[in-house]
């Protein structure tokens, strides 16, 4: 019996380990083209007149970088994830997601959006630097698929059925379908609307990662032109009397 469910854990990770393969493999090729194709425009533009755009072509190629970094950085995390023992322990919410709204200040800025924060937060057990991961991962989503100037606003609230806390990144954007709910947060899934550009594909597998392995869930309410609302939930910390009135409820989903 043991051998049966050794085998099978070990295909499971198997097959997880050649999703995640065939997602950076895809996702690495298109910003290396794009670095590629960008260096040999500008190297044929410096002989023209035209320095305007050795600028842009030197641009592109620094965005096309930049993509590669995420992706490098988001590796690091999943192998931190996954060779990490750690020990969950109360986090300080309001400044950890703080920490991660200050992160994104020029994603914040470029797309002119506005995020709003919950005053008092409840108390929950997590790791307070992948959980910051976690709101960085969330939050950068909202901005971008948030539609013209995007609000983003974050929160918390207690589950009482289930005694865990939510935490919750809310979009007015565009939606998901239901048929793409369900595969957000598979790691060969290019995004969050099906597209190639905006995301590589890792961010919310290496989410829905992180918070599983501190014993919590993650999911996603949407409707086509009602917006998103990223969740997560986190065992609940040990609470005293100052960490019950602190504890407020979010305001309901679209």
């Amino acid at each position: 019996m043991h051998s049966i469910k050794a085998r099978l854990e070990h295909k499971a990770l198997v097959d997880e380990l050649d999703a995640y393969a065939h997602t950076v493999a895809h996702d690495l090729k298109n910003p290396l083209s794009t670095v590629r194709l960008r260096i040999e425009m500008a190297l044929l533009a410096l002989d023209t007149p035209g320095g305007i755009a050795v600028k842009s072509h030197l641009e592109g190629a620094l965005g096309a970088a930049s993509q590669l970094a995420t992706i490098v950085e988001e590796l690091l995390v999943l192998a931190g994830v996954r060779k990490t023992a750690i020990v969950a322990t109360p986090i300080e919410m309001a400044e950890v997601a703080g920490r991660a709204v200050e992160e994104l200040e020029s994603l914040r800025s470029n797309y002119g959006a506005e995020i709003r924060q919950q005053e008092s937060w409840p108390a929950a057990n997590g790791h307070a630097a992948w959980i910051e991961d976690v709101w960085v991962n969330l939050i950068s989503n909202a901005i971008k698929n948030g539609g013209e100037r995007p609000l983003v606003e974050i929160g918390g609230e207690k589950v009482a059925d289930r005694g865990m806390i939510r935490f919750w990144v809310r979009d007015r954007g565009a939606g998901i379908g239901v048929d793409r709910i369900n595969k957000l947060f598979r790691p060969y899934e290019p995004d969050r609307h099906g597209r190639s550009s905006g995301s590589n594909g890792l961010g919310l597998s290496i989410v829905r990662r992180i918070v599983e392995k501190l014993g919590g869930s993650v999911g996603v309410d949407s409707a086509i032109g009602h917006g998103s609302t990223f969740w997560f939930e986190l065992p609940p910390a040990r609470e005293t009397p100052e960490q019950l009135l602190s504890t407020s409820s979010a305001p309901e989903t679209p």
